[in-house]
């Protein structure tokens, strides 16, 4: 992708002064930048204190997670520090190399001269418990995991503007366990109208039957990806949040339209977070847009042309919408754009 400049109608539209700094800042990411993620990042609650965590060690850096989030950090800031290794509780793993970082042990540690940022929003207090049983000095430790977790808990929700209501018509696509969902459910207080959620990762459908087996709610699972048209698609399945369309994923999907299943259902909020086709399949989801004029929060993170080409879509259907953009990781993921 060539370098490419602030979209003005796009930059007129940020609602506030952090969504254009965000947008900037953004924008010089996605043109080869590096060094701009940290101001995103200083957009976060924690923000500063990673950062300056880093700094202060930076000679001493290891990665307690081997798994998607421990690489997205390596991935983001790579091009200012070197991580030592990662330490993972993975048998399987430990002497192999990932990121050209090695796995290790936690027994396999130097504890004498070690600074350890904790990557995993599910086991944060096991993985705290065990650091502190090999008497590793706690101000040598950053709790990504917790805050990750914390950040996580209010992504796409977290705006006033957005006056969310028991009334809601809730969109999710990519749904992965149902958590978004869950979340929006217990902001109104279990009084949501009604839910569509689109999962076409036949591992992740299990977790959301499995979350939803007991909820009296009116919802649907739609198994079938969300696209600009109904066709099919090779998809990399990983039963987690990677999974994605990829053109050398051995399973095949079937995708629909929104505008195909949702035309006459007035949907309220709509909500996309689909590795990378988020506009896909917001082409595929123009007459709803137009017509229902739903709020939205969506990703704009997964391809460096998302923060260009998503807003100007979306400005096409309707000139009126107010856009504010906030950040929820230490990372380069986890930008939303939220439309109302």
């Amino acid at each position: 992708m060539g370098m490419k400049d602030i979209n003005i109608d796009v930059f007129n539209a940020m609602s506030d002064e952090v969504s254009r700094q965000i947008y900037i800042n953004r924008v010089k990411y996605s043109n080869g930048i590096d060094r701009t993620i940290e101001t995103i990042v200083c957009s976060v609650v924690g923000g500063k204190n990673f950062l300056n965590f880093m700094d202060e060690n930076k000679d001493n850096l290891y990665i307690f997670g081997a798994g998607m989030l421990g690489q997205d950090l390596v991935d983001t800031w790579s091009w200012k520090y070197k991580f030592r290794a990662f330490i993972d509780n993975d048998q399987l793993i430990h002497g192999k190399m990932i990121k050209n970082i090695p796995v290790i042990s936690l027994d396999e540690l130097n504890k004498k001269e070690v600074a350890i940022i904790i990557l995993s929003k599910f086991y944060w207090e096991e993985i705290l418990e065990q650091l502190k049983s090999y008497a590793i000095d706690e101000n040598k430790i950053f709790n990504f995991g917790k805050i990750y977790r914390q950040l996580n808990k209010k992504q796409y929700f977290d705006l006033d503007d957005l006056n969310i209501t028991d009334n809601e018509r809730f969109v999710d696509c990519g749904v992965l366990d149902g958590e978004t969902s869950l979340n929006l459910m217990e902001l109104c207080h279990g009084k949501v109208e009604k839910i569509w959620m689109f999962e076409p990762d036949k591992k992740n459908i299990q977790k959301v039957k499995k979350n939803f087996k007991d909820k009296k709610n009116d919802y649907e699972i739609i198994e079938k990806g969300v696209w600009s048209c109904q066709t099919s698609l090779h998809f990399n399945s990983m039963g987690n949040g990677c999974a994605c369309v990829d053109e050398s994923g051995e399973d095949v999907i079937e995708t629909i339209k929104l505008d195909d299943v949702l035309i006459d259902s007035n949907p309220t909020f709509i909500k996309m977070d689909i590795e990378g086709a988020e506009y896909k399949a917001l082409k595929g989801a123009e007459r709803v847009i137009r017509k229902c004029h739903p709020k939205l929060a969506i990703s704009v993170y997964h391809k460096p042309e998302d923060i260009f080409d998503i807003p100007s879509l979306i400005l096409e259907y309707n000139s009126d919408y107010r856009f504010y953009l906030r950040h929820y990781s230490l990372t380069s993921s986890e930008t939303i754009l939220y439309v109302v």
